[in-house]
């Protein structure tokens, strides 16, 4: 359903890996709308990034690694492969995890943005 939603926004990416047999992993995002989607409230958000210059950044949606495959860099190898062409990157994520893949994918340190003004418990993250 998610991956429905984001195809449809300006500036959607999506990689794949694939082995033989299996889906092993999927990273997507998109450019940022200014208008709410069905699973973010981006009309809240993009005010916010306006004010500390990240109004430009691409949104990572979701990426991941099916379990089996998981703890060998393929998320890393997966989300270095679609942000290679990114400068600047917003996200939000409970997942400890995937702060460091994408801190080893861009080779740089995730940055805290703000809280989520409509989930409070979320925090957005940003990283160049």
């Amino acid at each position: 359903m998610l991956i429905q939603e984001a195809r449809l926004q300006d500036g959607f990416q999506c990689k794949l890996l694939i082995n033989d047999i299996d889906l092993v992993g999927v990273v997507f995002g998109y450019s940022i709308p200014k208008k709410d989607t069905k699973s973010v409230a981006f009309s809240k958000i993009f005010p916010l990034l306006k004010g500390i210059s990240w109004e430009n950044s691409f949104y990572l949606a979701e990426a991941f690694i099916i379990q089996k495959y998981q703890n060998q860099g393929l998320g890393t190898l997966l989300q270095r492969e679609l942000l290679s062409s990114k400068d600047k990157l917003i996200f939000r994520t409970i997942n400890p995890f995937e702060i460091k893949a994408l801190e080893r994918a861009k080779n740089s340190k995730v940055q805290e943005l703000f809280y989520d003004p409509v989930k409070i418990k979320r925090v957005w993250y940003g990283i160049e």
